[in-house]
């Protein structure tokens, strides 16, 4: 059992580690001209169009990410300061208010996370 919990989570920081690591390339899109190579040979104007409309989806995928982490980070600290000043049964009902709201916030920061690397890829 503790050798398939490891190896879980070992595929698992390869994975974030994976999503985490970008590729730079110091180019610009008129030196890489990828228009010119589509089989339904799109024009320049309409290639910066789609490059544009990538950059805004990237912004607004960013500014959701933050503010969900700061909002469960927010509820979580609430959460704990309540758990530690509690009684014995008010920790039990914290603590299950708790676990939703971490699988929540992890949900929500590691799906904004996919989505702007899927972008990446694409773009």
């Amino acid at each position: 059992m503790k050798t398939l919990t490891k190896t879980i989570i070992a595929l698992l920081l390869l994975l974030i580690f994976m999503l985490f690591v970008s590729t730079y390339v110091n180019a610009t899109p008129d030196d890489l001209m990828t228009y010119n190579y589509r089989n339904d040979k799109i024009t320049k104007d309409e290639y910066n169009k789609n490059i544009a409309f990538y950059g805004k989806i990237e912004k607004i995928l960013t500014i959701l990410r933050g503010i969900s982490i700061f909002v469960a980070l927010i509820s979580v600290s609430i959460l704990g300061v309540k758990y530690i000043v509690g009684s014995v049964e008010e920790k039990a009902q914290y603590k299950e208010r708790l676990i939703p709201i971490a699988i929540g916030a992890f949900l929500i920061a590691g799906i904004s996370t996919l989505l702007v690397a899927i972008e990446k890829i694409m773009n």
